[in-house]
């Protein structure tokens, strides 16, 4: 019986994801999107990958680190990241 259920909640989340990804290509896509993830952060590096092939702008970037952290442990363990975020959203609002 578990395992029935953690198949369709497996499912459930992959709709919610497609229809974000659906949501996002609809309304954001043509604007500048930084994405920043780990590769060892299971389904966020997945869905983070999709958003970047979604993204159609041409200043849209992707950060992409090794490993599973995730959040403000990235800032602690690349120090020049909190810098390269200022500096995209600087370029943006330019």
């Amino acid at each position: 019986m578990l395992s029935v259920c953690f198949k369709k909640c497996e499912a459930l989340i992959f709709i919610l994801l497609a229809e974000k990804i659906e949501r996002f290509e609809r309304l954001l896509a043509d604007k500048p999107t930084l994405i920043i993830a780990s590769e060892g952060d299971g389904g966020n590096y997945t869905s983070a990958q999709k958003l970047f092939a979604a993204a159609n702008n041409g200043n849209s970037r992707f950060i992409s680190y090794k490993g599973e952290d995730h959040g403000y442990p990235l800032l602690d363990r690349d120090k020049h990241l909190a810098t390269s975020i200022v500096s995209w959203f600087d370029s943006q609002l330019h």
